[in-house]
């Protein structure tokens, strides 16, 4: 694929994954309707899982015959990068804001950059330093509620330990991805999840009486709307482009999860939030033009 292509399919990959991510705020505003948070991380766990198998029976299984070592780095991706940060996100809102939480949260594509200097030893350049300024500043304007907030220490730690290991599956997710597809990163990271989730919040359900059927079926859109297509194609922009700047292109959720509240809540976007949307999507353009410019000083460096 030609290198302009590949950054423009990367980039939509990474949109495509912000606004499906963006979802979750809203399928589990209803799920709660009927699931305790527990029952719904496990639930959604063991339905992404059996989907998959389907997917790889389909495929013939044919990209998950790994070396053990590869195994081994997925399976950490599946418990940190997938598993502890959703627990850790999840209960971070029992004790701030969502707004503040989420803002900690976005914390994380700081925490890429830095992980791709001295992790990874990628050459971060100055354009990236500016789409982050303006990705923490567009993702404060844009939730705009500190003040409503309650700062508490425990959610503080909950919610950083969740843009910890957010950084965590895309740094370690970059370099699976060298010799795995995404469909195989995601399943093992998956299943990886599943079983560690299977110990720490054991599926009672499953044998006292199950869950009411609307519970179930919003767990089941959960997964797949919000879930399973929005990591695939997180991975997918890793692929093609690199932690860095798919962690900030993605950090256009914030924005989104603004407009579905208007959307579906009929929460009105303030004058701050209308900024920050607009700050945002400056970032993406900044990264955007960035590795363009990287590509035609790779090409004029490698004219004889």
């Amino acid at each position: 694929m030609h290198l302009p292509g590949k950054i423009l399919l990367g980039t939509v990959a990474a949109l495509g994954s912000a606004f499906t991510f963006a979802s979750y705020s809203i399928w589990v505003k209803y799920a709660y309707n009927y699931l305790q948070p527990w029952e719904l991380l496990s639930l959604q766990s063991l339905l992404a899982s059996a989907l998959l198998i389907l997917v790889n029976l389909h495929q013939g299984w044919k990209d998950l015959k790994l070396p053990l070592q590869t195994l081994r780095q997925l399976v950490l991706l599946g418990l940190v990068g997938t598993m502890l940060s959703n627990i850790c996100f999840t209960w971070s809102i029992r004790y701030l804001s969502p707004a503040m939480a989420t803002i900690l949260l976005y914390t994380y594509p700081a925490l890429v950059i830095l992980g791709s200097t001295f992790w990874l030893k990628k050459k971060v350049t100055n354009y990236h330093w500016l789409a982050v300024a303006l990705t923490f500043l567009g993702s404060y304007l844009s939730v705009n509620t500190l003040g409503n907030g309650t700062f508490n220490l425990l959610g503080i730690a909950l919610a950083l330990g969740s843009a910890i290991c957010t950084a965590f599956y895309n740094l370690q997710g970059e370099r699976v991805l060298t010799v795995v597809s995404p469909l195989a990163a995601l399943t093992i990271s998956q299943f990886a999840s599943t079983a560690a989730l299977f110990f720490i919040a054991p599926p009672r359900y499953l044998w006292s009486g199950g869950l009411p059927w609307p519970g179930v079926l919003l767990a089941l859109g959960t997964t797949i709307v919000a879930s399973l297509i929005p990591f695939f194609l997180l991975l997918k922009g890793i692929a093609l482009l690199g932690a860095g700047p798919i962690s900030i292109i993605s950090a256009c959720e914030l924005p989104i999860v603004a407009i579905y509240s208007f959307l579906f809540f009929n929460q009105k976007l303030s004058f701050y939030q209308l900024s920050g949307l607009l700050l945002v999507i400056s970032a993406i353009l900044v990264i955007h033009w960035s590795e363009r410019h990287q590509t035609g000083n790779t090409k004029e460096n490698s004219v004889p």
